[in-house]
């Protein structure tokens, strides 16, 4: 609450809420003075003065209001999303599902970065040797695409580096990305996650058919699950 207050007397912070504090601050210093001199006279400046009062309480309780209210995230999970230009893959010890992922993009992937750790590099060499006479730009090794496997944050960190820097770079729109977060460890595909949610960058895992046993189908298509997230601003502070 006092930092609600402090955005009313300093101008560094806001200028219009700087000017509403002073105003309503001075204006009701003069009236309690015209007041205590003259106690039987209600004066017009009394209204003005009230009047800006009422303006920054309402201010300070729609900040609390406001600080107090969540968001949530809608995530949508389609079926086969567009092949795009840009794929970013968290690569597991086995080659697994990258592949199929790789191939489902291939039609339009110029820019395809391999994601993968101190265990799986071996993984990420293999794909590079299938993939680097189709694929114009693929990027792995170490260090430079070696994360941590057990610490969210390094994941985290590489693909907003590869959202930020290398995929501006290369003159891609965020419409051009998706990022396949099946191969990861857990912390892996919270990280990157995390990075894609907070710019609403689509996400897609492979799944594979199964039988009605719930059982993986051995040799059977696996595709890609488009999964399309946008934040959502909430209506109301939570727990109302």
């Amino acid at each position: 609450m006092k930092e609600r207050f402090r955005d009313f007397f300093d101008p560094s912070r806001s200028i219009p809420l700087f000017i509403i504090g002073t105003a309503a601050l001075a204006l009701g210093l003069q009236a309690l003075y015209d007041f205590a001199n003259n106690p039987s006279q209600f004066q017009g400046g009394y209204w003005i003065a009230i009047a800006f009062l009422v303006i920054a309480i309402a201010i300070i309780t729609h900040s609390w209001r406001k600080s107090h209210w969540i968001g949530w995230v809608g995530i949508r999970e389609e079926l086969k999303p567009n092949p795009r230009k840009g794929l970013i893959v968290l690569v597991g010890p086995t080659e697994a599902s990258a592949p199929a992922s790789i191939d489902y993009h291939l039609p339009a992937l110029q820019f395809c970065w391999l994601i993968a750790t101190v265990e799986s590099l071996k993984t990420a060499t293999k794909l590079y040797d299938d993939y680097r006479e189709k694929a114009p730009h693929i990027y792995w090794g170490a260090p430079n695409y070696v994360v941590d496997p057990d610490q969210i944050q390094s994941t985290y960190d590489m693909v907003v580096k590869i959202l930020e820097v290398e995929a501006v770079n290369a003159g891609l729109k965020s419409s051009d990305l998706i990022a396949d977060m099946t191969g990861g460890t857990k912390p892996m595909t919270t990280g990157m996650g995390l990075a894609c949610m907070a710019r609403n960058l689509d996400m897609e895992y492979m799944k594979a058919p199964r039988d009605s046993t719930g059982q993986i189908i051995r040799g059977a298509k696996v595709e890609p699950i488009r999964i399309d997230t946008t934040f959502i601003p909430a209506a109301k502070p939570f727990g109302e």
